[in-house]
């Protein structure tokens, strides 16, 4: 209850902000660490969410997909750095029609035969060219061809029934992105929140100097101590914009932070100015 009165305060609260200055730094740290955990629950739910449904779809999904994929006759031999199979080449592995975008239609050709040339590669309209002793990877449209060289490889062979045990093996480890990935969400955006630290610095002067035009000078040590609290609307404005994915305004958090600030230090300007006028 008292971390939701701060938060109350910290928007609006003339009185609240003249003891700000006299209280610990450590209580306004203390606070603003609180809201931004708070914040960055708020703000991961959705994320959270979505990868915990949709998320874990796709992943058994690339699993299934996985083992589907690869031809049961396809056999893929790697002996003294050569690749060498069991089909007649070129042979081509096409991606699954749900997933074929853009120019290429194969996901991988098995040429061991054919000395490798860009134009060739290009003609197969595949991201992968398995050669006699290299794989090439097709770049971007910005980026160059990725060459593999395995004339150094352990010798290996590939067949429908590896890839089953593979994917059988891997399948317990799957569940555990789940979870890992919530945390680094949670991680991701509580830090984003902390970093934020650094830029207060700045913020803390735009409100040493704001407060000495309103006549309300305070030591720039007590104007970062303030700024600690006056960020609570900005960063709840900023979060419901996420949210609702709607469109900010530059520096929002300033500004609203600035306004917060004057908004707060004004009505005591205003009292002392009559008392000065009585004597």
């Amino acid at each position: 209850m008292n971390f939701l009165k701060k938060i109350k305060d910290s928007i609006y609260s003339p009185e609240f902000y003249s003891s700000v200055p006299g209280s610990s730094f450590g209580s306004a740290l203390g606070y603003f660490v609180l809201l931004i955990l708070a914040l960055t629950i708020v703000q991961s739910i959705y994320p959270v969410w979505l990868f915990s449904t949709e998320g874990q779809k796709e992943i058994r999904k690339f699993s299934d997909k996985a083992v589907s994929v690869y031809p049961n006759e396809l056999e893929v031999k790697i002996k003294d750095g050569q690749v060498s199979t069991n089909v007649k080449e070129p042979y081509v592995i096409a991606i699954p029609s749900e997933d074929n975008a853009g120019e290429n239609q194969n996901l991988i050709v098995l040429d061991t035969k054919t000395p490798y040339s860009a134009a060739k590669f290009n003609e197969y309209k595949s991201l992968i060219w398995v050669t006699r002793d290299s794989v090439f990877v097709k770049g971007d449209k910005n980026g160059q061809t990725k060459t593999f060289d395995l004339s150094s490889a352990k010798n290996f062979t590939l067949n429908k029934t590896v890839v089953n045990s593979f994917v059988a093996k891997a399948s317990p480890w799957l569940k555990l992105i789940t979870p890992v990935v919530i945390i680094a969400i949670l991680v991701g955006i509580f830090m984003l929140y902390f970093f934020r630290l650094i830029y207060l610095f700045l913020l803390a002067l735009l409100v040493f100097i704001l407060l000495k035009i309103i006549k309300r000078p305070i030591p720039y040590t007590d104007s970062y101590k303030v700024v600690l609290y006056a960020v609570t609307l900005g960063f709840i404005v900023e979060v419901i914009t996420i949210v609702a994915h709607q469109q900010s305004f530059p520096f929002m958090l300033t500004v609203i932070t600035l306004l917060v600030v004057l908004f707060n230090f004004l009505p005591e300007q205003k009292k002392v100015a009559p008392s000065k006028k009585s004597k």
